[in-house]
């Protein structure tokens, strides 16, 4: 009885834990404004048109659900979590570099 009690509680959290992630369309919005923000600031780069935007974000969210796939839930979050805090296209490289070093890691152990 103890087990299905803590099984009811981790169902009910469920919903909230995954609230904690920013949908894929916010991650997407978030790297587009970045990149507009650094776009603007190079002499002559013109803006994005809303069809080119609609485009990037489509296929953005489509590559972060196969990311999330690939990487687990976890790693995800992590990843997730610094490409929000990002404010500039360095930052967002920085983290895609912690998800290489994992990966040379788990070459190493094998």
């Amino acid at each position: 009885m103890k087990k299905f009690q803590k099984l009811l509680a981790l169902a009910a959290l469920t919903p909230f834990l995954a609230a904690c992630t920013p949908s894929n369309e916010d991650v997407c919005n978030h790297v587009m404004d970045i990149m507009k923000k650094e776009m603007g600031d190079a002499e002559g780069a013109k803006e994005p048109s809303e069809e080119d935007i609609k485009k990037y974000t489509e296929k953005c969210v489509k590559d972060l659900e196969k990311e999330k796939e690939k990487i687990g839930a976890d790693a995800y979050k992590k990843q997730v979590k610094c490409v929000m805090d990002a404010t500039k296209m360095d930052d967002l490289m920085k983290c895609d570099e912690g998800d290489k070093d994992a990966e040379d890691a788990d070459k190493k152990e094998e």
